[in-house]
């Protein structure tokens, strides 16, 4: 489903050597070069929120795990960018050390959010900034961008972050999209929040949701798999590729 939706690679939630999240990367990695795809590490902050844990040593040992363990061993299917393997780290991983002066081995980008106002990081993981669902996105280092249908975790957060556009009825998703397409020309790396983060409420894969004005279980991801198909076709045609 993911190649047949014009999908090229996935960022893999990781949480630290011998977790589950190690465990399953590890089988999808074995999977992936079967059906084109490729992948890289998403790190996340496993030994908690304190950014200082995050340090030259600990990044150090980090990469040579990583390596070891997916770079060199699926070495068909690691995702290279700029000819160096490329590694996430989520956010607030790099704001006390930036590993990336250290480790030239490597493309390091660090995601999160508020970028435009802590300015460390390198990548959204998905549009924030956007609050009124304009679909206006902002081009990030790479030309990448990040896109989401929507975000939704008031039933574990209460009080916490507004959901944007928790019923799909405002066709944010789309719009977003949209503007990729009208933009081609400034975007390199389109990035979209999620397969399946499930808990958030963004995800594109296929499944029930009664909450949603569209109802088809299907619904996002069709759209994803019409403008991933649009976008790669190439600016001067993608309005008869999504009409």
């Amino acid at each position: 489903m993911l190649r047949d939706a014009g999908v090229d690679c996935l960022f893999i939630s990781w949480w630290g050597p011998g977790s589950f999240e190690d465990v399953a990367a590890r089988r999808v990695f074995s999977l992936l070069s079967g059906y084109g795809l490729k992948a890289a590490i998403l790190v996340e902050p496993y030994l908690g929120g304190d950014p200082s844990l995050y340090d030259s040593v600990w990044w150090a040992e980090v990469l040579r795990y990583l390596r070891e363990s997916y770079i060199e061993r699926y070495s068909d299917a690691y995702l290279y960018l700029d000819g160096k393997p490329l590694v996430l780290a989520f956010n607030p991983l790099g704001l006390s050390y930036d590993p990336r002066p250290d480790f030239p081995g490597y493309d390091i980008r660090i995601v999160g959010n508020d970028i435009d106002s802590t300015g460390y990081q390198d990548w959204d993981l998905w549009p924030d900034y956007d609050v009124g669902l304009s679909g206006e996105l902002r081009v990030r280092r790479d030309g990448y961008v990040a896109l989401a249908p929507r975000f939704d975790d008031e039933h574990f957060k209460p009080g916490g972050v507004p959901p944007y556009d928790p019923d799909l009825s405002r066709g944010w998703y789309e719009r977003q999209w949209r503007w990729v397409m009208e933009n081609r020309d400034k975007v390199r790396i389109v990035a979209v929040y999620s397969w399946n983060e499930y808990h958030e409420r963004s995800a594109i894969e296929p499944h029930n949701d009664a909450t949603a004005k569209a109802r088809d279980p299907y619904h996002l991801y069709e759209l994803t798999k019409k403008y991933a198909k649009a976008v790669k076709v190439g600016r001067k045609s993608w309005e008869n590729n999504v009409a």
